[in-house]
């Protein structure tokens, strides 16, 4: 499936006219344009099938196969400039939290990678870290202020 993807990404990024294509992005937004558009995209931009073939395959008139093909390339093209804004977005939050993160004590944000990344309970984390179950309580709590501090540029309560 991958290999079907990369090879209509390929075919079909001149008609896209999107400057760049991503593969993951691209992938996601031809999962969310309908099952017979996908079927349509493939057989004719990945089987090298002609026009006419496809239209007998999908039981559709020349005609009305090159407006269904018009319409599935303008889906694709919406959705995958959705999912591209989306991903930009995402890696925007993602550069601001590593960036806070780094500005959090060691303790609290050894505190956070253990529970929020490496999903160990409080319980373990105190365990891993020497700490009392309440310490590791207090200062994730704290880790938590202040990392909301830091993203909102107020470093009251920060030490």
């Amino acid at each position: 499936i991958e290999n079907i993807y990369y090879e209509l990404k390929n075919n079909i990024s001149n008609d896209l006219k999107i400057d760049e294509i991503k593969d993951g992005i691209f992938s996601i937004a031809l999962k969310e344009i309908p099952t017979k558009e996908r079927i349509v995209l493939i057989l004719y931009y990945c089987q090298n099938i002609t026009l006419k073939e496809v239209s007998i395959i999908m039981n559709m008139s020349k005609s009305e196969l090159s407006k269904f093909c018009k319409k599935s390339i303008n889906d694709l093209r919406k959705k995958y400039k959705i999912f591209y804004r989306r991903n930009l977005e995402y890696k925007k939050k993602k550069e601001k939290i590593v960036k806070a993160l780094k500005k959090l004590p060691n303790k609290c944000r050894a505190i956070l990678e253990l529970y929020y990344i490496d999903n160990l309970s409080l319980k373990e984390i105190s365990e891993k870290m020497e700490l009392s179950k309440s310490e590791v309580s207090t200062l994730h709590k704290k880790a938590i202020i202040d990392l909301k501090n830091i993203l909102n540029n107020n470093k009251k309560h920060i030490k």
